[in-house]
């Protein structure tokens, strides 16, 4: 049995067909941590305009789904832990060797030097099950 498993969230924020929560390492779990990580890097100027990389109406609908997951989450006796920090800092100090991260890979280069950055920063023995669900076709159809 696994020991414990965490869903880190990032865009794909909905409870019944997030492949994240339907997989076997969730049902074998001792225990799930669902962690959403608000990234200050987000809200920091973006470096190909004068603006924001998240703004105030992709912050409202960010906000808007996490209180819709949380009230999923508490429905099936679950909760919804936001974490304020990078996720390559807060995840690694919730992983003991032996449990599990699942997460949804994104497809844009920030997002994946993120990913590696985590993978990086996580202790030895932490099992990593990454899923693809943003396009239509699976990557390996294309």
């Amino acid at each position: 049995m696994v020991r414990g498993a965490i869903a880190w969230l990032r865009n794909d924020l909905r409870l019944r067909d997030n492949e994240i929560f339907h997989g076997e390492a969730v049902r074998n779990a001792a225990e799930l941590l669902v962690v959403y990580c608000i990234d200050p890097r987000h809200y920091e100027r973006s470096s190909w305009g004068d603006h924001r990389r998240c703004g105030v109406h992709r912050s409202e609908l960010i906000a808007e789904s996490l209180e819709a997951l949380s009230q999923s989450l508490e429905k099936i006796g679950s909760k919804l832990h936001l974490a304020l920090g990078q996720p390559e800092e807060v995840l690694p100090r919730l992983l003991a060797p032996g449990s599990v991260l699942l997460y949804q890979a994104e497809d844009t280069h920030d997002e994946q030097q993120v990913e590696e950055a985590v993978h990086a920063a996580l202790p030895h023995g932490v099992d990593v099950r990454r899923h693809f669900g943003q396009t239509l076709r699976h990557r390996d159809d294309l």
